[in-house]
């Protein structure tokens, strides 16, 4: 059985890839850290986010090619199950569109799966939580 230690490592270091390509605007690259299943999901904060599969998952990253976007974490959790990972993280989303920057709350949950010898995201949660009060 691998290390919990090695998991997590590997796990956080798509993680930190998605996050490097994102920061700059490298739709190819973050592409590439996710699985090409029919099963693949991404599902952003925005009402368009929502891609299901290779092709509008391919669509999606052709869309959001050339805009940085970067988030910063306050916290990074990783569980796994053999060859399952998934991630959660909370802090904030950057984004820079039409030269204005905005900040926002932000949580993710990411689900990733071993295949072969590399760690692949096959669902993706971004969403900004909303302020509010019990």
């Amino acid at each position: 059985m691998e290390d919990s230690d090695d998991v997590r490592a590997a796990v956080l270091s798509v993680i930190d890839d998605w996050e490097e390509a994102s920061a700059h605007g490298d739709g190819a690259a973050a592409r590439r850290l996710f699985a090409d299943g029919a099963d693949v999901m991404l599902i952003g904060s925005a009402d368009w986010e929502l891609a299901r599969g290779p092709a509008e998952l391919d669509d999606f990253f052709v869309k959001t090619n050339g805009i940085p976007s970067w988030s910063t974490w306050r916290e990074r959790h990783v569980s796994h199950a053999g060859d399952v990972a998934w991630v959660f993280a909370d802090g904030e989303f950057t984004y820079e569109f039409e030269g204005r920057r905005t900040t926002v709350p932000y949580r993710m949950t990411a689900i990733l799966e071993r295949r072969g010898d590399r760690w692949l995201i096959v669902h993706y949660h971004g969403s900004e939580p909303a302020a509010s009060e019990p």
